[in-house]
């Protein structure tokens, strides 16, 4: 009996990483056409710009997201073990009401301080408009994550 329990649990495991692996995949082959159609229109100097834009908002988003999706999957895998639906319940609701809060104070923090983000990264204000339109980015990302960290967790 042992054996049979250990089998299913080497494929769920097998077809887990499948999954995330085959994400992950998607996601560089994604970055390299956009990558792509940026040196393409953009040019070296929009690659640039675009790198900068991209690691500010990386930095901001690793900052405001206190690595919740990373301590949320450990949360979500005790409770799942227990496979209690009210406890696991709580904790997805606790979960997505977490990300909201981050996510939006992330968001209006990019926002309210796009000014000063540009002005540290490229040296003017001339980029506070592209800080102001990317901050939205940093809610979507922390969904993306709870997500990404939901899966995980419920295997």
């Amino acid at each position: 009996m042992s054996n049979i329990s250990s089998d299913n649990s080497y494929s769920n495991i097998l077809r887990s990483t499948s999954l995330f692996g085959g994400v992950q995949v998607l996601n560089i082959l994604i970055s390299v056409v956009k990558s792509k159609f940026v040196a393409i229109f953009l040019g070296p100097t929009g690659i640039g710009i675009v790198s900068l834009l991209t690691s500010t908002t990386g930095l901001v988003n690793t900052i405001t997201n206190f690595s919740l999706s990373r301590s949320s999957v450990k949360s979500i895998a005790a409770v799942n073990f227990e496979s209690d639906p009210v406890r696991i319940s709580k904790t997805i609701t606790v979960l997505r009401k977490l990300v909201w809060i981050t996510g939006s104070l992330g968001a209006l923090g990019m926002f309210a301080f796009s000014s000063s983000l540009s002005s540290l990264t490229f040296g003017n204000e001339e980029f506070s408009i592209a800080f102001m339109w990317i901050s939205i980015t940093l809610l979507f990302n922390q969904m993306s994550e709870s997500n990404i960290a939901l899966l995980r967790g419920m295997r």
